[in-house]
């Protein structure tokens, strides 16, 4: 069976006032929505003093979770690839420290525990597989856990079984 539809009432554009049309698409839109309801909803948000990781910080959820992480006085530490996205998440977001799961002389686990000496208090995860196994091995007791997505996963052809 089928469903016939006219085009035109299919989408409608959206507009927000004296805001661009662009605002729509990151931090007004879904990407942003879903940043805000992760680490202000899902769980007891993060206080002043703990240790927020974000995987996939430099994307388009995990940048905001961050940012927002850091705007309730948390310590936050984003996971990304490369020193670009290290530089855009120390220096434009203002984290207040970065572990890159691509640099191959220290292990995701030995950065995150250089990065997190007193454990992990809340970790908003939008990759799973490895990266969240290493997170995981640091959590502290009573953590918070959102996950948000599983990025290491969707185009693998089966599951993770780490």
């Amino acid at each position: 069976s089928y469903v016939r539809v006219k085009s035109d009432g299919l989408m409608k554009k959206m507009s927000l006032p004296r805001q661009e049309e662009t605002a729509c698409l990151g931090i007004l839109g879904v990407p942003g929505l879903t940043a805000y309801i992760g680490i202000n909803e899902v769980a007891k948000p993060p206080r002043s003093g703990e240790t927020v990781v974000v995987s996939a910080a430099a994307g388009s959820t995990g940048s905001v979770a961050a940012q927002l992480a850091k705007l309730r006085g948390a310590r936050v530490i984003g996971i990304a690839g490369g020193p670009e996205k290290k530089k855009y998440l120390l220096e434009e977001l203002g984290l207040d420290g970065v572990v890159d799961y691509k640099d191959a002389s220290e292990t995701l686990e030995e950065q995150l525990k250089r990065e997190c000496p007193k454990g992990i208090d809340f970790f908003y995860d939008n990759v799973g597989g490895k990266t969240l196994d290493a997170v995981l091995n640091q959590i502290n007791m009573y953590a918070r856990v959102v996950i948000c997505g599983a990025i290491s996963q969707y185009n693998t052809g089966g599951l993770y079984t780490g």
